[in-house]
């Protein structure tokens, strides 16, 4: 075993080998290719010492910034949540494909002299191993809802944890930035997830994702249903503890307590709901209801103001005339600028495209996984709209990971490098099948370093 992981690229051996003869001389183990990475060792012995750390030294330099072994290591150590320090040996700034993992973490520029900085290296070094990890298995509940409904679910979470139940709630926990992993994290070691059913939940692949990861993890699910909505959505829900919760939820949110007490084995005497939250009502309609809703309120204006007939024709005329307006000028933008932008991959699967890039909750791509044997292969296949070339500074990164939620192995590939079909489908990942591997874990950078895509395959 050992203590730090020195990141670095070929043509930085010497600094790395003089980092790792410091840290041994004053008690470190160290972890270094040069002298640790067997002629017949495969790369998942690298992502298993990164794995097996307690923090990295990225040897940051001009060599470094586009080293696909290197952004590599430090995605795998990010995703672990491992403490990085960057030890920046010639000035090189910060590389667009590392900004996303090194904006804030700790650097110390060690040029022209980089000998002179070897004490503050050792010294910074060891005070980030007083950095502890975030433990998620202190919490008892994971939230799990839409944005529509995130009024619930922060309701929700003040109630339980009023009853001495910790939460884990994205709206709080989880801030832009930060690796979806913790996302996975904290369903995998919650004891319970709550989850706030309603309409909205069917447009919701982030909700479709976090159900398969509790079901797949067996974590009880009960469900707390706040509008009309068939309870027959999810496969993952057929095990599930229902609660009917629609219209006033606040008078159900005692019997929500008591049965997640109970479901994780926890005292809770005499469920306390304060008052400002037992009088909360959801004023949820189903969709058709909502339709009658806008034609009632449409036959209302006619009669009050004497719309007429005529004047609607013109007005749908003129909307008309609009959309193909602006039909036109998207299709000349469509052809002469590529949806390729800074914050904006626009694959298509569908019609569906992935904008806003830094937001968890936008963030959708449909990527088709399937176990095929051919070959002794994986095989995910994505559907985009421009060949591949459009896509030069895009990486696609994927951690496989086995039954205990250990990443087994990673890989990381310029998307320019992928394969294009005959029929129009890129090959984001042709992988050797290996053994136990139950989860795949796919994620998007663009060229900022800025994850534009995140999703989980289970049940492999």
């Amino acid at each position: 075993m050992h203590e730090v992981f020195i990141s670095y690229a070929d043509g930085d051996e010497k600094v790395a080998e003089d980092i790792c003869n410091l840290f041994e001389k004053n008690g470190s183990s160290c972890w270094y290719k040069k002298r640790d990475y067997g002629e017949n060792d495969t790369v998942s012995k690298i992502s298993q010492a990164i794995r097996d750390s307690n923090r990295v030294v990225l040897v940051y330099s001009e060599n470094a910034k586009d080293s696909n072994f290197t952004i590599t290591e430090i995605d795998i150590a990010f995703s672990e949540d491992l403490p990085i320090l960057v030890f920046n040996i010639d000035g090189t700034p910060i590389s667009p494909k590392l900004q996303f993992y090194l904006e804030n973490k700790p650097s110390i520029d060690a040029y022209p002299d980089t000998e002179k900085y070897y004490g503050e290296l050792l010294e910074d070094s060891t005070q980030l191993v007083s950095i502890t990890k975030e433990d998620p298995s202190k919490n008892d509940v994971y939230i799990c809802y839409t944005e529509e409904d995130d009024l619930t679910a922060d309701a929700i979470c003040h109630v339980m944890e009023s009853n001495g139940m910790k939460c884990w709630f994205k709206k709080r926990d989880f801030k832009v930035g930060e690796s979806i992993q913790k996302v996975n994290n904290a369903i995998k070691s919650s004891k319970s997830v709550v989850l706030v059913y309603s309409e909205d939940i069917k447009k919701s692949n982030f909700v479709k994702t976090e159900l398969e990861i509790a079901h797949s993890s067996e974590i009880p699910i009960v469900c707390f249903k706040i509008d009309e909505f068939p309870a027959d959505e999810f496969k993952s829900l057929k095990d599930a503890h229902w609660l009917e919760a629609f219209p006033n939820p606040g008078k159900i949110f005692k019997d929500l307590v008591g049965d997640v007490s109970k479901t994780i084995g926890k005292d809770v005497d005499e469920p306390v709901v304060s008052k400002e939250y037992e009088d909360l009502k959801i004023d949820k309609k189903p969709q058709q209801k909502v339709e009658e809703t806008k034609d009632e309120i449409s036959e209302d204006f006619d009669e009050d103001y004497g719309v007429s007939k005529r004047f609607k024709k013109i007005a749908i005329g003129v909307t008309a005339v609009l959309v193909v307006i602006l039909l036109v000028v998207y299709l000349s933008n469509y052809i002469f600028l590529p949806g390729l932008t800074d914050d904006k991959l626009v694959f298509s699967d569908g019609g569906v495209s992935i904008e806003n890039s830094n937001s968890y909750y936008e963030n959708y791509l449909d990527i088709n996984v399937s176990e095929m044997k051919v070959g002794s292969k994986y095989s995910l296949e994505g559907f985009v709209e421009f060949p591949p070339d459009d896509f030069d500074d895009y990486y696609v990164t994927v951690d496989y990971a086995d039954s205990s939620g250990a990443v087994v192995d990673s890989t990381n590939t310029p998307v320019k490098d992928l394969t294009k079909t005959n029929d129009g489908k890129i090959l984001l990942v042709n992988h050797d099948v290996l053994p136990d591997v139950t989860t795949i874990y796919v994620t998007i950078f663009n060229a900022k370093g800025v994850q534009v895509y995140y999703d989980v395959f289970t049940d492999l």
